[in-house]
C-alpha cells in the first residue's frame, strides 16, 4: 500500500536583541570633529555627558584619553570626559580654570563595554559607571563655553589626547540628568528628541569590519544637525572602522506570527525552509528608532505512521484533529475525521483481490491544526 503520511510545519517567533555597530578609534589620530555650533556651546550651571565605551588600552595620563572633549587650553573653558591612568574616569569643566573629579584607579576595565556619565547641577559634579554613582565633589561655579570644536575620541587642538577602543551612544545634555534618568535610558537608544539634548551620536553606521569607505560621516540625532565627517579613519579594516557594538534591547519589536505548511517568503524577500531558520528585519518608521520584525522557524517532526488492517487505517498520532482525503481525486472524505478510517466495502474487496494493493489504494491523512 502506498505510504500514508502526516505532516506539520510550525513557525515560532521570538524576541531578540538589536546588535549595534560602534566606532573604533585606533589610538593614533582618529577623531570625530563635531564642530562648534551654538547647540554644543554649553555654559551655565548644568551639563551631562554620556557614552558607552570599550577601551582597549590606557593612556598614561587621565586627561589624555578623551571620550568627549570641547575644551580650550589657556584659559581652561568648556567640558571634557576622559579616561586613562590604569582605568580612571575623569570629568573636567572650565571657568577660566579647571574644575574636575577623578575616580580611583581600576574603576574602568579594558576590553569590556561600560557606560560612563558625568553630571553637574550647579553645586556638585558627579561620575557614574554603568548607572552607579562612583564619585562626586561639591563645587559651585559657572561653566564657560569653549571655542574649540566638540571632538569625540580625541581633541580638536591636536591628536595627543586620543582614545583607544570603541565608542557609541554619545549624548550631550544642557541639563543635569538624575541617576534615575541616566538609568532609564542606559540600555536603549533614545527614540525621540529632548529640548535639552544638544548632541546625540549613536555611532552605529556602516557594516562592522567591512569596506566602509563611503560611510565616513556620523549623524547627530538630537535634531541640532551637528553632522560631521570622520577624520583619519581607515574604514576598511578590523580597527579604525565601524565595528561590532553593544547589544541593546530593541525599543520597538514586531513579532511576525504565522503558520506555514511549506516555505515562507518573508518581508526581506528571502525564502525560508529549514528548521531553526531565523531572520531579523528593520523597518525605519521615521522616528529615531527602528521597528524590529523578527521570527524563528522551527519544523516540528510528527509521528506520520499509520497502522493498517483488512478493514481500516489508523493514524498512530493521538490527540489530534484528522481529515482523510481521497488522493486519486484530491477530495476530502467529509464524514471521515476520526483517527481511524473504516474502508468502504469496495476497497476491502479490492484489497483482498489485488497483490499490489499498496499501489492501488490511495488514501492520505493530514493533520489539521
Amino acid at each position: 500500500m502506498k505510504k500514508i503520511y502526516l505532516g506539520l510545519l510550525i513557525r515560532l517567533l521570538t524576541f531578540s536583541t538589536k546588535a549595534q555597530n560602534s566606532l573604533n578609534f585606533d589610538g593614533d589620530n582618529d577623531k570625530l570633529d563635531c564642530g562648534n555650533q551654538s547647540s554644543v556651546q554649553i555654559s551655565g550651571l548644568q551639563i551631562t555627558l554620556e557614552a558607552w565605551i570599550y577601551p582597549t588600552a590606557w593612556k598614561a595620563n587621565i586627561w589624555s584619553g578623551n571620550i568627549i572633549n570641547k575644551e580650550n587650553k589657556n584659559p581652561d573653558n568648556g567640558y571634557m570626559l576622559s579616561c586613562g591612568d590604569g582605568g580612571k574616569l575623569n570629568f573636567n569643566l572650565g571657568n577660566n580654570g579647571s574644575n574636575e573629579i577623578t575616580t580611583a584607579s581600576g574603576s574602568l576595565s579594558l576590553n569590556t563595554w561600560q557606560h560612563v556619565a558625568a553630571t553637574y547641577d550647579g553645586s556638585k559634579m558627579r561620575l557614574y559607571i554603568n548607572g552607579i554613582p562612583i564619585d562626586s565633589s561639591s563645587l559651585s561655579f559657572t561653566v564657560s563655553s569653549a571655542t574649540q570644536n566638540l571632538t569625540i575620541g580625541n581633541w580638536s587642538n591636536s591628536s595627543e589626547r586620543r582614545f583607544y577602543g570603541n565608542i557609541e551612544e554619545v549624548r550631550i545634555w544642557s541639563s543635569a540628568r538624575t541617576e534615575a534618568e541616566i538609568n532609564s535610558n542606559l540600555n536603549s537608544e533614545l527614540c525621540y528628541t529632548h529640548t535639552d539634548l544638544k548632541a546625540y551620536y549613536r555611532l552605529n553606521e556602516g557594516v562592522a569590519f567591512d569596506n566602509n569607505l563611503e560611510i565616513d560621516s556620523a549623524s547627530d540625532l538630537s535634531g541640532n544637525n551637528n553632522h560631521r565627517t570622520l577624520s583619519n579613519f581607515s574604514l576598511n579594516d578590523l580597527s579604525s572602522n565601524w565595528v561590532d557594538g553593544i547589544e541593546f534591547a530593541s525599543t520597538s519589536i514586531v513579532i511576525d506570527s504565522r503558520i506555514e505548511c511549506d516555505s515562507l517568503v518573508w518581508i526581506d524577500g528571502n525564502t525560508y525552509y529549514a528548521d531553526n531558520d531565523s531572520a531579523i528585519f528593520y523597518i525605519t518608521d521615521g522616528s529615531l528608532c527602528d521597528n524590529m520584525v523578527t521570527f524563528n522557524l522551527t519544523i516540528n517532526t510528527l509521528n506520520d505512521s499509520v497502522t493498517q488492517d483488512s478493514t481500516s487505517l489508523t493514524a498512530n498520532l493521538d490527540s489530534a484533529s484528522y481529515q482523510w482525503i481521497n488522493c486519486l481525486e484530491m477530495t476530502p472524505l467529509l464524514d471521515d475525521t476520526s483517527q481511524t478510517l473504516q474502508l468502504p466495502q469496495t476497497e476491502i474487496m479490492r484489497w483482498s483481490s489485488l497483490t499490489m494493493a499498496a499501489q492501488t489504494l490511495q488514501y492520505v491523512i493530514q493533520l489539521m491544526i
